[in-house]
């Protein structure tokens, strides 16, 4: 039990940051997120202007906040190498820098299952091999390494897609018919869940129970894309045309949550499908 709320400090504090902010017992849990716009953080999240780009307003807000976990919720600038390393690699850079000024008690890197390369449907989990071909996958790679060989306990957290938030890229083309057949496979977890075993997982470190370094949050039901926006059609009850040719099966591999599962995490969206099912409703109420 803690005497005192527990400190966590979420860098980069955008979609995620804003659902911990939910999700955390404030009774026992001091949530505050780092970003340039904090007019953007929820209500439930302590707003401390910064920028992790920067060596001396990261090293500043460590300083003020003195947080006993760090979350890195990082983004790319742009969907390029240099767009991942300006904003990956230099946050995490800076953060291992800042560190040497505060060093908190476990740290957490929200990174990305582009670290695997396997691609024709093969099943993956955290022993898996990690020779990721394209830039997105090297870049987290690398930002892991770094973290996981400082002087502080850290986990890795390679996330699948994460939906349920504002993006609706997926939804808008399904609305307009528009299906890819795709026969790779996708991994996916819900907003709400991603946030969920990430709580889950600081409560684990907070109470001094076993933590791996690396876990893979995804839902119990990898599916092939051309299944996911089939089922998406038919709930839409739109008329589906094939607009794109199947792709190839390039990143097509199912990632296990068993790591996760067996820490005591159940998904309350175990498959895309009650996840969207909920969204659809939201999105049909008056």
């Amino acid at each position: 039990m803690l005497i005192k709320p527990y400190r966590v400090l979420v860098i980069g504090c955008g979609e995620i940051g804003n659902e911990l902010g939910r999700q955390f017992d404030s009774q026992y849990y001091q949530l505050a997120g780092l970003r340039r716009n904090t007019a953007a953080l929820d209500a439930r999240v302590g707003a401390l202007a910064g920028d992790y780009t920067d060596a001396q307003s990261l090293r500043s807000a460590l300083v003020q906040y003195k947080p006993d976990c760090l979350i890195l919720t990082l983004t790319p600038s742009e969907y390029s190498e240099q767009g991942y390393r300006s904003r990956y690699t230099v946050g995490v850079e800076n953060t291992l820098l800042a560190m040497r000024t505060h060093c908190p008690k476990h740290l957490f890197f929200v990174s990305s299952t582009s670290v695997y390369a396997q691609s024709n449907g093969e099943w993956v989990d955290e022993s898996s091999a990690t020779q990721p071909s394209g830039f997105s996958g090297r870049v987290m790679l690398d930002c892991e390494a770094r973290l996981l060989s400082a002087d502080v306990p850290a986990t890795m957290l390679r996330c699948g897609g994460i939906y349920g938030g504002h993006s609706q890229g997926l939804l808008e083309r399904v609305r307009q018919g528009r299906l890819s057949e795709s026969e790779a496979y996708s991994n996916r977890i819900h907003l709400q869940d991603c946030a969920s075993a990430i709580t889950h997982l600081v409560e684990h470190a907070v109470a001094a129970k076993p933590l791996h370094d690396r876990y893979l949050l995804v839902d119990n039901e990898p599916c092939r894309k051309k299944e996911l926006e089939a089922w998406l059609a038919n709930e839409l009850e739109v008329e589906a045309r094939i607009t794109a040719k199947p792709s190839r099966m390039a990143g097509s591999k199912r990632c296990s949550n068993r790591r996760l599962r067996a820490s005591g995490f159940e998904c309350r969206y175990p498959s895309y499908r009650e996840g969207y099912r909920e969204i659809l409703a939201r999105s049909r109420c008056p």
